[in-house]
């Protein structure tokens, strides 16, 4: 993996896991090698198999959340994160909570719940106001549930700490064209775009994301790309995600 031997490092993975009588932690190593290699369904399946073997591991179902959310299965992140919600001790590391909040906020957002999705959010931003992606989900939100302000100021905070978030730019930029600003809509568009090209690996979202800036900026052909990738990795449709 430390060579971006991908081939190499899923079978290395496999026999390791086997050998090991499927140990957590080798399976954590194995499902990210699968993620990486894009093949996120056999990293699902695989984070499946651990939290049935370890029900009591939270980093495994965390890490079954976050795969969840790759590939769009909202419904079954939402019943894990809410459950690991409650069982959460008192004493939970702020940052750590934080988080929990953060990925349940945007399994909300995707479901079409902004109302639900904007008061999570705030409550991991509580705990934690530095968060530059909170902060950009909670614009996105703001955004599609129609409060342009709100939505305006929490961009800007998460672009004051991160000046080169794609999600954050491709949002500012819909906002501009909201406030019948192309001018200014274009640039966070072709901004977004240039920084968005950094952030393609193995996350569907990203790759979808990049058809939307790509629209925005005549490069329809080069969109089409990104969505078929997208595609691939099991991600294709913005949300509420609802297939037209």
């Amino acid at each position: 993996m430390g060579q971006d031997n991908k081939q190499a490092a899923l079978k290395s993975m496999e026999t390791a896991y086997t050998l090991s009588k499927k140990d957590a932690g080798i399976g954590l190593m194995y499902a990210l090698a699968l993620k990486m290699n894009k093949q996120p369904l056999k990293a699902y399946e695989l984070d499946k198999e651990m939290v049935a073997l370890h029900p009591s591991v939270p980093q495994l179902q965390i890490q079954l959340a976050t795969i969840d959310m790759a590939i769009q299965k909202y419904d079954e992140a939402i019943n894990i994160l809410e459950a690991l919600m409650q069982k959460a001790p008192a004493n939970l590391a702020a940052q750590d909570k934080s988080v929990l909040f953060y990925m349940l906020g945007t399994c909300y957002l995707y479901k079409g719940n902004y109302a639900k999705a904007i008061e999570t959010l705030e409550r991991g931003l509580s705990l934690m106001p530095g968060m530059a992606m909170d902060l950009t989900v909670l614009g996105e939100a703001y955004l599609k549930n129609g409060d342009l302000k709100k939505a305006a100021v929490a961009l800007d905070k998460a672009l004051a700490i991160n000046p080169q978030i794609p999600s954050a730019l491709y949002y500012k930029g819909v906002y501009f064209e909201k406030m019948g600003n192309p001018e200014m809509a274009q640039k966070s568009f072709q901004d977004g775009y240039t920084s968005g090209k950094r952030y393609l690996q193995d996350n569907g979202e990203d790759f979808y994301l990049m058809f939307l800036i790509s629209k925005k900026i005549s490069k329809s052909e080069e969109g089409k790309n990104y969505k078929a990738e997208a595609e691939r990795l099991f991600f294709s449709y913005e949300a509420p995600w609802k297939q037209k």
